[in-house]
């Protein structure tokens, strides 16, 4: 096989289906698509679109909840020179609304339960049914494309309240692509978990790195959002994954499940998209030692993914945080002070990036682009370009930078960029709501996790009930604020500005509403048990509503495996988000143990009728 350094990603995906064309590609569910058959869907996508293909940008936005069809739609209309554009049908349709204007595409990919809504979001538009194509013959790459092109969109959120897109290319995929497979020494048929949600720019790697090695993309049954810590490491251990891709948040729960002899296969654990509580990883190292290798990434993704790479040791844990080591090969990094001067060693100033591999900025955005993406303020060719992170970091006696946060408004709510700003703007769009303030704080004490508070000043109107299903219609569900407080007025500084400092802490009675009836039940009262240690709430009711209570889809599997431990039953996580009550998820309980109570006297009876004939 050639390398890389000399082809296009695609290029070299199309050669291991030319030479391994029953090696398996993707694992979804029950289902195995070999390498022949990607080829043929990939194609098929890459015709269709060639067909229909007008002007540049060619802009197709994927709307699939099939997740094979979603990586083959990602390679077709990268082959067809198309710009890809994946949307998440669990947002609500007016958030794909927003995306959708600001995308502008030629055409709408969809599947036969999304064709409709597709329609509907989009009145006009083109929408093309995947499952109407047929199997092709023709080859999945025509001919070699531009790696310096637009090739991606990716959304993330804006301080304007405006979603803004960042617009990428092949050639910073491929660069990182490269680097990962020699740092990792990835071996060929390698098996990578593709946890992201293929919204984000990180769902490339979780199917570039695999497939330009021969390997396999597997792709859980769930959403991980769904899946309890023990799910997520039965279903690693089954598929025999050797490289993982996560979110600190969504490894803190594997963390606590995994057990000494577990995950034989797994070889690499690479986490990104937030700060890393040391508590994770001694509560993984407690059972798994430092067999697998942990890796600490960092890289906006205006800068393409990962720019920075650590690997974790043991005098990690001892300093008490996990550094974000050192910019990979083919990146360069400084720290600026306010000022613009370079800060010494131990000083903290704003990272900037210089790398070859970075973005083309925001999609239709020059003006957002212009200020992120700045002149070289050591050089004199104006288009040498650095990024501007807004992240705030330090460089340590042994040359690793350390993450301290940020300068703005941006935070990161379980691995999701936030800015405060855009949640500010849609409160102000809801009725009988004045102004309105958000911030984020943290709880728990082993992983610290952040959630977002709304502060809000309105009239006698105004009903915080209702203000949280209007946020949840108009944002994706890490954006909606776990609490709510009424404020007769907002804290401001001697200029006018707004204290964040002077806002109150978010209580428990401010975050919950009024407890509704107590528990009934024996079944009720250990559920109800469940949620108060998990909330962190004095009191609940049967009836209050999970998310209302601050709860979030992480919240959700621990609650899920914490009943499941208590109650013998296999509880799915999937439960909580369709019965949201403790009312509800009593009845759930109860209907899993009669069935276990009728297995049992079914499986006597089998035995009693067995010893009978003998």
């Amino acid at each position: 096989m050639s390398s890389l350094e000399n082809r296009g990603l695609l290029a070299e995906i199309q050669s291991w289906c030319e030479h391994t064309p029953l090696q398996p590609a993707i694992r979804w569910r029950e289902r195995t698509v070999m390498y022949s058959e990607l080829a043929q869907r990939c194609g098929s996508i890459r015709t269709a679109l060639e067909a229909r293909r007008s002007g540049s940008p060619f802009v197709v936005a994927v709307l699939l909840e099939d997740r094979i069809e979603g990586v083959c739609a990602m390679l077709g209309i990268f082959a067809a020179d198309g710009v890809f554009a994946a949307l998440d049908p669990e947002l609500p349709d007016e958030r794909l609304t927003r995306l959708l204007e600001e995308l502008q595409p030629a055409c709408i990919l969809a599947q036969t339960s999304t064709v409709a809504r597709a329609q509907a979001l989009r009145p006009g538009a083109e929408v093309l049914n995947v499952e109407d194509l047929s199997p092709s013959s023709s080859a999945m790459l025509a001919a070699e494309l531009d790696e310096d092109a637009l090739r991606y969109i990716c959304f993330t959120s804006g301080s304007t309240g405006r979603p803004k897109g960042i617009a990428g290319r092949l050639k910073g995929l491929a660069h990182f692509v490269r680097w990962e497979a020699d740092a990792l020494q990835v071996r060929e048929g390698v098996r990578v978990s593709h946890l992201s949600p293929p919204t984000f720019d990180v769902t490339f790697r979780d199917v570039l790195l695999p497939l330009t090695r021969g390997g396999c993309v597997c792709i859980p049954p769930e959403r991980p959002a769904l899946m309890t810590g023990s799910d997520l490491v039965a279903w690693l251990e089954a598929e025999r994954v050797e490289v993982v891709h996560c979110v600190p948040s969504l490894f803190s729960g594997i963390a606590e499940a995994v057990q000494p002899g577990t995950l034989p296969d797994l070889k690499h654990v690479l986490l990104a998209g937030e700060s890393i509580p040391t508590a994770i990883i001694r509560k993984w190292t407690s059972s798994l030692g430092w067999r697998v290798q942990l890796m600490n990434l960092y890289g906006p993704s205006e800068t393409t993914m990962v720019k920075f790479a650590h690997t974790i040791r043991p005098e990690d844990l001892e300093r008490g945080f996990i550094p974000i080591g050192r910019p990979i090969p083919g990146a360069r990094a400084i720290l600026l002070d306010n000022s613009g001067n370079p800060c010494p060693p131990g000083v903290v100033g704003e990272i900037h990036i210089r790398t070859p591999y970075m973005s083309l900025g925001y999609y239709r955005q020059p003006e957002a682009t212009r200020q992120a993406f700045i002149p070289n303020p050591f050089g004199s060719d104006p288009a040498d370009l650095v990024y501007k992170t807004g992240d705030l970091a330090r460089v340590l006696a042994d040359g690793t930078y350390q993450f301290l946060g940020r300068r703005d408004g941006q935070v990161k709510i379980r691995g999701n960029r936030v800015e405060l700003g855009e949640i500010e703007n849609q409160l102000l769009q809801c009725p009988h709501v004045r102004q309105a303030a958000v911030t984020v704080f943290h709880e728990g004490e082993r992983d610290n996790a952040a959630q977002l508070a709304a502060y809000v000043v309105g009239g006698a109107e105004l009903n915080i009930d209702a203000l949280r299903q209007e946020l949840r219609r108009r944002l994706p569900e890490y954006m909606v604020p776990a609490s709510f407080t009424v404020l007769p007025k907002l804290p401001l500084t001697a200029t006018g500005k707004l204290d964040r400092s002077a806002l109150p802490s978010p209580a428990a009675a401010e975050c919950s509403p009024v407890v509704d009836e107590a528990p009934a039940t024996p079944v009720e009262q250990s559920i109800a048990d469940i949620w108060k240690e998990v909330l962190k709430l004095p009191n609940v009711g049967v009836h209050a509503n999970f998310f209302d209570l601050g709860g979030h889809s992480l919240l959700a599997t621990q609650v899920v495996a914490r009943i499941r431990r208590v109650f013998g039953v296999e509880l799915q996580v999937r439960a909580l988000f369709e019965r949201p009550t403790i009312a509800g998820l009593a009845i759930a309980v109860m209907e899993l143990q009669a069935l276990n109570r009728d297995d049992i006297a079914g499986l006597l009876a089998e035995v009693e009728n067995a010893a009978a004939d003998k």
